[in-house]
């Protein structure tokens, strides 16, 4: 999981919005994963503050891994913060997968500190 997290918060992915090179067995692997991760969790999350509420991503990583997980110079704000997605994480933006396999890596290495509530995408 550390190997996506270093990978994607790359500057080249983050903030120059370059399309990262996943691999099928990769993405499989955090979709098999992710799926016992979410049914661990239960209907209604409970989120003690603070924390971080995000909205729509709608695929656009580079606005989203700059401004919101890469947002303290000495260690990434994922490794600091509870964060609470709202969903509609992809679509739109040109790094949908992006977008979703980090959030799933994210939550899948820090199950008590990143909720993911399901929008409409």
């Amino acid at each position: 999981w550390d190997k996506f997290l270093k990978f994607l918060s790359n500057e080249r992915y983050s903030k120059n919005g370059e399309l990262f090179n996943f691999k099928y067995h990769d993405v499989l692997q955090v979709l098999i994963r992710i799926k016992s991760v979410l049914m661990q969790d239960k209907t209604l999350v409970t989120c003690p503050s603070p924390c971080v509420i995000v909205g729509d991503i709608h695929g656009q990583f580079t606005f989203s891994g700059s401004s919101i997980f890469f947002n303290d110079g000495n260690r990434p704000g994922y490794l600091t913060q509870r964060y609470v997605f709202l969903g509609d994480y992809v679509d739109r933006g040109r790094q949908s997968l992006e977008v979703i396999v980090f959030v799933f890596v994210l939550k899948i290495k820090f199950p008590k500190s990143i909720f993911l509530l399901r929008g409409n995408h």
